[in-house]
């Protein structure tokens, strides 16, 4: 009988000490351990078959997914050992399966047993698809491969023994598959693989927007039939082949990101638009999109890979030019930046200043006004019908708009929108309002040496 035995692997003392791990690496290292670990335990306490084929499945299929990231761990290859051990196991698994299918279809002289999904001729395919993966990994000469291999042609040779005892017998069997995987597997891997070279013959016509849409669709069909997949021998080289253009397309974006920030910046100084150098206009946002792709870049590559220095100084430079190009924008503005001139001449001017200046001093009392300026020279009447949801009613006010003038540094003024209001249907009440620190409240700066009043 076939035997291993395999320790928990824990990190050393010495690596955490060196923080030589990314914490994402970190993370998935433990959720790899702690699924080995699971099929340990349901190997250990004999598991039923139901419990004990996903247990020792999922570490496989854990590895396939996230191999990129793992192979960023400095114990890899002793957590790849300890999986290949307990790949050898899903073999013996699936072989004893085929055996004691075949086993009851002698006994009950039922070839469904034998031929139907999931029975002794699936269950020894299965075998050797999963010790074929082992194989690649480990070569011909290794003794763990030699003794299984030995293990699964005995009991298929006792498979193809109850076939042939009921074919003798006028049991109609069919023939054992020499296909190395199942119709399904192939079927399913033969559509990703297309999926995958349409993504490539996209990447390479440049014609990125195409690629994603394909990446995608390949991403999905490779989710949604994982477990058909998985059984082909060929899947981690698929997998890697379709993690490898998922990166391709994220450094393509980070560029692309990071050259449309880099171009509005231009843009916006080129205009003198400061519009274009807020945290949420343009050119931030495109720097903010390139640094979250970069995030997810580091998620499949691990913060080790080579592209990694390459694009953060990419982005860094494009965020450096726009708070430069900013900077200056914003200087200049500044320095040319006057006092809006007083327009309004009403009657009423002095009575609306004085409710004006003691609702900012009651509202905001630590601000330091230096004044209030008019910048329009009449009232705006609004007059009109409005509707809720119980009600038509008519709305009938003016409006005049003032800034509130605050020395907010040694050398900078703050200029602050506040509104007059007239309620004409309660008797032209006066009301007055701001809206600061609202998502539409503008304000601008110019120099304290320009305030003039």
């Amino acid at each position: 009988m076939f035997r291993q035995t395999f320790c928990v692997l824990t990190l050393s003392a010495a690596v955490l000490a060196q923080g030589a791990i990314h914490p994402y690496t970190a993370q998935n290292w433990s959720e790899w351990q702690a699924k080995m670990q699971a099929a340990d335990d349901a190997l250990a306490r004999k598991a039923p078959v139901d419990v004990l084929r996903p247990a020792l499945e999922a570490p496989d299929t854990f590895h396939a997914e996230r191999i990129q990231v793992l192979k960023r761990h400095p114990q890899y290859a002793e957590g790849l050992e300890r999986q290949l051990g307990l790949r050898l196991k899903r073999v013996k698994l699936f072989a004893n399966m085929g055996f004691l299918y075949a086993k009851s279809a002698a006994e009950k002289r039922d070839p469904s047993l034998l031929n139907q999904k999931g029975g002794a001729f699936a269950c020894m395919e299965q075998a050797a698809v999963i010790l074929g993966t082992y194989k690649e990994a480990k070569g011909e000469a290794d003794p763990g491969y030699q003794q299984m291999d030995q293990y699964v042609a005995e009991l298929r040779r006792q498979v193809d023994s109850v076939a042939s005892q009921l074919g003798a017998a006028g049991v109609a069997v069919t023939p054992r598959s020499k296909t190395p995987v199942d119709k399904g597997t192939l079927t399913y891997y033969q559509q990703w693989w297309d999926k995958l070279d349409a993504t490539e013959k996209a990447i390479a016509a440049k014609d990125l927007g195409k690629a994603q849409g394909l990446l995608r669709a390949a991403q999905e069909h490779q989710k949604g039939w994982n477990s058909w997949l998985v059984k082909h021998s060929e899947y981690e080289a698929a997998l890697a082949r379709q993690n490898g253009m998922a990166a391709k397309l994220m450094v393509a974006a980070i560029e692309a990101e990071v050259g449309a920030g880099a171009a509005m910046t231009d843009k916006g100084a080129a205009e003198k638009n400061i519009n274009f150098f807020g945290a949420n206009a343009g050119p931030a946002q495109r720097i903010g999109n390139a640094r979250r792709e970069l995030e997810a870049y580091i998620k499949l590559k691990g913060e080790g890979d080579p592209e990694v220095p390459r694009l953060r100084k990419a982005i860094d430079a494009a965020a450096a030019h726009l708070e430069q190009k900013g900077s200056a924008l914003k200087a200049e503005q500044l320095a040319s930046r006057k006092m809006p001139v007083d327009v309004y001449s009403g009657a009423d001017k002095a009575a609306i200043k004085a409710q004006m200046l003691a609702h900012w001093k009651q509202k905001y009392p630590q601000d330091k006004v230096l004044g209030i300026r008019f910048f329009e020279s009449n009232w705006t009447r609004e007059t009109n019908w409005k509707a809720n949801a119980t009600s038509i009613y008519k709305s009938d006010y003016s409006w005049l708009p003032a800034k509130v003038v605050v020395q907010s540094s040694a050398e900078i003024a703050t200029l602050y929108p506040i509104f007059a209001n007239k309620q004409h249907q309660k008797d032209n009440k006066m009301v007055i309002s701001d809206d600061r620190g609202g998502a539409g409240y503008v304000v601008s700066e110019m120099l304290m040496k320009n305030v003039r009043f």
